[in-house]
């Protein structure tokens, strides 16, 4: 579903890069949230690690009103609501983020 970008509200994650995205209210609480459950989703196996990230999506669909999550089409610059192949890929990337270079520094 295409929507104007004034249509973002609280409860919207956007996927992309860059300062707005960062920024943006419901990509901060996005970011918080998953930043919570890094460190025991990488002692979990992968079968957990797909329930975790499940569990994660379910939480923020569960709200009322729920977060969408957008992405920008670079073609025609609408943002669009993500599928659920998309918003998996997101947050998994998420969890895995920096991940490494926590290891390394807490080794250190």
């Amino acid at each position: 579903h295409p929507c104007n970008t004034d249509n973002f509200g609280n409860r919207d994650i956007l996927v992309g890069r860059g300062k707005m995205v960062n920024m943006h209210p419901g990509n901060i609480r996005f970011r918080v949230f998953v930043d919570s459950k890094k460190e025991f989703f990488q002692t979990c196996s992968l079968n957990v690690k797909r329930k975790i990230c499940q569990s994660i999506v379910a939480a923020f669909r569960s709200t009322n009103p729920p977060y969408r999550f957008l992405d920008k089409d670079p073609k025609t610059g609408y943002w669009y609501e993500c599928d659920e192949e998309k918003i998996r890929e997101k947050v998994s990337q998420k969890l895995r983020q920096g991940v490494a270079a926590a290891r390394r520094a807490r080794e250190a």
